[in-house]
């Protein structure tokens, strides 16, 4: 991916640090008792430094040292101590919190075939040496560093014999013990460790073997919670052991380190710890490596010796301002030297600054050297000082100090453009801390920011660009919890995804660099870069993996964006071959359904074997992952029996299902009251209730739950709801209560019907009304109550005829004789509602044809609720009950 923007700080014209340090020089301090090289250098106290250990290579075949001096800058000697109880070079040296000082591991010959796993502890009060435990794994070259007040993680290194471990332990100071941990990422000798100023504990800068090995531009750091490595960051380019030094504000400076060996290539690379991130800052003068750093004050670092790449030592040193970010020239070694060890001590002559001390090491022959400079500060005025710097997007932050106070700080020059600055601090003050911010965030602004101090006429400029946030690049699918989810694939088989990103930013993205860190079981297809995503739009890059191991695979893709690197997880399985799986089966009354399952796809599904009665049916079409099948009865009445087969042709496996299928749809029988297949009810007065039990069998082995029973019309038959469900035991009976309640002198039916175990059992219902009765008053106003008989045979009165939509009912009244008569409709009460119209009349033209007049209701005007039609003739009185719906 292009990266767009990077951040250049330099000073204009008036304090270059060449000028401010121009009159610094090392300065020889003395000698070592014994030269030394991959030896230990730990201050005791202000004033005095240990010596431990290392290699002499000065005679004969050369010596590894198990002897200790301690360097006094006051009396200006260096005298022997106590020696260690073993001899060791190439190992790790700490100090614990109540500052006493550990060596760790190490080897005792330059082949790497005789290690000591000993660990050994200096008591600076006593200045005797004791051994306090062992590790697991006797080792060289690795880094170590303290996870808490007295345990002590140890990362990577060479065994016996040279070989390159991944093997990580902790060794706990208080017990001697040491217990081993999670590996590391990938086998790592020469590495460097350290803790970010947010407390983390990151590891880098190792190779996996001999010259030119694998070497990592990762960053990991080790979640102690988690016992687990994940990626903190990532270097521009691969690496072997660069210097590594903790700035006094705890945070990191990475520099130099090699490329390769054959040739030697090695980096002028500066990285520094900024907003949670390593970043590139700046470039040496000189490609270095086993070389070293120290503070000298809040704002410099000093690089120091080292080899170049064509493996001379280095005498020239370099400053390195961890503000403005300018790397210039520095004092010159007395002798160039590399694999040699610096100390930094407070200045007696300057509280604000450090006095530095080159020990030991080899010269470039390779040879062991005694000698030790010192560097110490010779100027004591200066201009305001530039401090923790940081920047985002939008803004760029600093600090700028000066014990004489700092009056102004201003926009100077001519090239500021679409900036304002600020500060936090009311002026005059001696720390204020500055803000440059966009004032139109989707253009670039220029600036320069002069702080000066009116008490010394000193000043400091501050020039840069900050650069808008031209586009914002956000992953889109497949996505699962944060991770990009390859998913699941047999072994030695590809499975590739296409990872969705989106444009969100302002203009277009040209992404040419995409790469994963591990690049084993996952890998991004060639071809496909560069790959161009316009603002808003969306693009896709392609990940594909394969692994011939079962198991689960991580990686991380690692793309740029305009303000940080996105860092994706990525993750993967590989599964064992398996035939497909089959669930979810169920069985109803004629079919069997069941799903089957293979992520190596169902090919093809049959019946095989024994089967009878029965057929299959596939829901989707075939090859498919996810298949549903049915087997059905041919059938209904007869059993079935049957066996599937699912077959994979990708694994060659296959799944078998068996079972069958029961033809028995029907279970329940009426018994009583029947006759020819119809529940008989029987005759029933009209307003009067009747209720009968009807018997009904189950005729099955299995007791059957009776939910289901609904009659058609539901009018005058009605079933009382309460009795269900009704259970009914195998082989057993059980009543079912029906009820009816007459609305006519005629015969009424209705339809019973009963859920059956797969079907319904339904059955005529017929009763029989007997009488209407009614009330009136007699000729002297005597209450009168009777009944009717149905009309005789001459007179026959048809029902109301109801018509859906309308608002009339119609009932016409045939017969030979009496037709003349009256009908109308009443409330519940007997009120009288309205006399019926009557409009139509036949009269036959001989004495015996039928006669027939038609009445009308309107229902206007009449609102919902239940009433009686009423027809009189002079055989009698018939009685409709009818309901208004409205």
């Amino acid at each position: 991916m292009k990266k767009y923007f990077f951040i250049t700080l330099f000073l204009m014209n008036i304090y270059y640090p060449s000028e401010l340090y121009s009159a610094l020089t090392w300065k020889i301090f003395g000698n070592l008792n014994e030269p030394r090289q991959y030896f230990g250098a730990i201050p005791i106290n202000n004033t005095e430094i240990l010596i431990i250990g290392g290699y002499d290579n000065t005679s004969g075949s050369g010596k590894s040292l198990s002897t200790c001096e301690i360097i006094n800058l006051d009396s200006g000697y260096t005298t022997y101590t106590q020696s260690m109880n073993e001899t060791r070079f190439c190992f790790v040296t700490l100090i614990t919190k109540d500052s006493n000082i550990i060596v760790l591991s190490g080897t005792k010959n330059p082949s790497g075939s005789v290690l000591t796993s000993s660990c050994e502890l200096f008591n600076t009060k006593t200045r005797k040496w004791s051994i306090i435990g062992y590790l697991i794994e006797p080792r060289f070259q690795f880094s170590a560093d303290f996870i808490n007040d007295h345990e002590i993680i140890i990362v990577g290194g060479r065994q016996e014999g040279n070989d390159i471990l991944d093997e990580v332990e902790i060794f706990d100071i208080s017990t001697g013990i040491s217990r081993q941990v999670n590996n590391f990422i990938y086998r790592s000798g020469d590495n460097v460790s350290g803790y970010t100023s947010n407390n983390k504990f990151i590891v880098f800068g190792g190779r996996d073997g001999g010259p030119n090995s694998y070497r990592s531009e990762v960053i990991y750091t080790y979640n102690i919670a988690n016992d687990a490595w994940d990626i903190f960051d990532v270097f521009n380019n691969q690496t072997l052991f660069p210097s590594a030094l903790k700035l006094s504000d705890q945070r990191l400076v990475i520099s130099g380190g090699s490329f390769s060996e054959s040739p030697n290539n090695n980096s002028r690379d500066i990285y520094i710890e900024n907003n949670g991130g390593i970043s590139l800052a700046g470039i040496m003068f000189y490609p270095r490596h086993w070389h070293n750093m120290a503070q000298w004050n809040s704002d410099s670092v000093l690089i120091i010796g080292g080899f170049d790449s064509n493996v001379n030592n280095i005498f020239e040193c370099e400053w390195f301002n961890t503000q403005t970010r300018i790397t210039s020239r520095g004092p010159i070694l007395n002798y160039g030297r590399s694999m040699f060890k610096v100390v930094s001590l407070p200045s007696k002559q300057n509280i604000n600054f450090r006095r530095i001390l080159a020990i030991g090491g080899k010269d470039s022959n390779s040879r062991s050297i005694e000698s030790i400079e010192i560097l110490e500060p010779e100027i004591s005025s200066y201009p305001p000082i530039i401090t923790q710097s940081s920047s985002d997007c939008d803004n760029f932050y600093f600090t700028v100090s000066d014990s004489n106070l700092i009056n102004k700080v201003e926009l100077t020059g001519f090239k500021n453009n679409n900036v304002k600055v600020s500060t936090i601090e009311s002026l005059p003050a001696s720390v204020v801390h500055v803000v440059v911010s966009l004032i139109d965030k989707k253009q670039n602004g220029y600036f320069t920011v002069t702080c000066t101090s009116s008490k010394t006429g000193l000043s400091v400029e501050l020039s840069d660009t900050i650069f808008s946030k031209i586009y914002f690049l956000k992953l889109i699918s497949p996505i699962k919890n944060g991770t990009i989810d390859i998913g699941d694939t047999i072994n030695d088989s590809v499975k590739c995804v296409d990872v969705e990103l989106k444009n969100d930013g302002y203009q277009d993205i040209i992404i040419d660099s995409a790469r994963l860190v591990k690049n084993y079981e996952f890998y991004i297809p060639s071809g496909q870069l560069p790959i161009t995503i316009p603002k808003g739009q969306r693009g896709t890059l392609r990940i594909c993996f394969e692994s011939s191991v079962i198991g689960t695979f991580n990686d991380s893709l690692i793309l740029k964006d305009d303000c940080d690197s996105l860092i994706f997880p990525v993750v993967g399985r590989c599964i064992v071959n398996k035939p497909p799986y089959s669930s979810d089966g169920r069985l109803d009354c004629e079919n069997f359904y069941f799903t089957v399952t293979d992520p190596n796809f169902i090919d093809r599904i049959e019946l095989t074997g024994f089967n009878q009665n029965v057929t299959i049916t596939i829901i989707e079409t075939l090859p498919d992952s996810v298949v549903h099948v049915v087997v059905s009865l041919i059938d209904r009445k007869k059993t079935g029996f049957f066996e599937v087969t699912c077959y994979s042709n990708k694994t060659g496996l296959s799944d078998r299902i068996m079972g069958k299928i029961d033809g028995k749809s029907s279970v329940l029988k009426v018994l009583t009251p029947l006759d020819s297949g119809v529940i008989i009810v029987g005759i029933t007065d009209s307003g009067v209730l009747k209720c009968i039990k009807v018997l009904i069998h189950n005729t099955d082995s299995e007791e059957f739950v009776l939910d289901y029973a609904r009659l058609d019309t539901n009018i005058e038959f009605s079933i009382p709801q309460a009795q269900l469900p009704l259970t009914i035991p195998p082989g057993d009976t059980a009543e079912l209560v029906i009820c009816y309640l007459p609305s006519s002198l005629e015969e009424q039916s209705d339809t019973l019907t009963l859920g059956d175990l797969c079907d319904t059992l339904r059955i005529p219902v017929i009763a029989q009304g007997d009488t209407a009765f009614y009330s009136g008053k007699g000729r002297c106003g005597t209450l009168l109550n009777g009944k009717t008989l149905t009309p005789g045979s001459m007179i026959k009165v048809g029902y109301p005829v109801p018509n859906p939509g309308s608002n009339e009912v119609s009932i016409i009244v045939s017969g030979s004789n009496g037709l003349p008569g009256r009908c109308y409709l009443i409330d519940l009460r007997g009120e009288l509602i309205q006399e019926a119209e009557k409009v139509n009349s036949v009269s036959g033209t001989d004495e015996d044809e039928k006669k027939s007049i038609e009445y009308n209701i309107n229902l206007n005007n009449v609102s919902t609720g239940v009433y009686f039609i009423i027809v009189e003739t002079i055989e009698g009185k018939r009685i409709f009950p009818y309901f208004v719906m409205k």
